[in-house]
C-alpha cells in the first residue's frame, strides 16, 4: 500500500524547538503522533456493512491486521500498515478491486477531508498544551 504523508505546515517554531532539544515539546508531539496513528487505524479498520443479499461472513482479519508505529527522531514519524496480503485490493484506491469500490474506506482518505481536519486538530492541541507550559 502507498505511504500516506501528512505534513503540518507553519510549525517552524515547533520544529526549531524540537531540534533545539525541547524535551517537553517533543514528548507532547510524540503523544500527539501516537494519537494520530490510533485515529488513522480506527478510521481505516472500520468495516462497511455487507452488500445486500450477501452470504459472505466477514472474518475481521483485515481490520485486525492494521499495524502502527511511531518513530522518534527529527521529524517524529507515524506509520501505519496492514499485514494482510490482499489489503491493497480492498483498501488502496490505486489497486482496489471493483467489487470493493465505493464500499470500503481507502488508505488515501486518511489525508483527505474530515480526517485531515481531525489530525491537524490533534497536533494543534499538542502545540496549545506546549504554549500553555504543559509537561508530560
Amino acid at each position: 500500500m502507498p505511504p500516506v504523508s501528512i505534513t503540518v505546515k507553519g510549525l517552524k517554531e515547533v520544529q526549531a524547538a524540537i531540534a533545539g532539544g525541547d524535551a517537553d515539546l517533543k514528548a507532547l508531539m510524540t503523544r500527539a503522533m501516537h494519537d494520530v496513528v490510533d485515529y488513522a487505524v480506527n478510521f481505516i479498520a472500520k468495516y462497511p456493512p455487507p452488500p445486500p443479499h450477501s452470504t459472505y461472513v466477514q472474518t475481521g482479519t483485515l481490520g485486525k491486521r492494521w499495524t502502527k508505529t511511531v518513530k522518534q527522531g527529527h521529524p517524529i514519524q507515524g506509520l501505519i500498515g496492514n499485514l494482510t496480503p490482499y489489503a491493497k485490493y480492498v483498501q488502496d484506491r490505486d489497486h482496489q478491486a471493483k467489487v470493493h469500490r465505493g464500499r470500503w474506506r481507502v488508505i488515501q482518505q486518511i489525508g483527505e477531508d474530515q480526517q485531515i481536519i481531525a489530525i491537524r486538530g490533534i497536533f494543534a492541541e499538542a502545540i496549545q498544551d506546549w504554549e500553555r507550559g504543559m509537561k508530560l
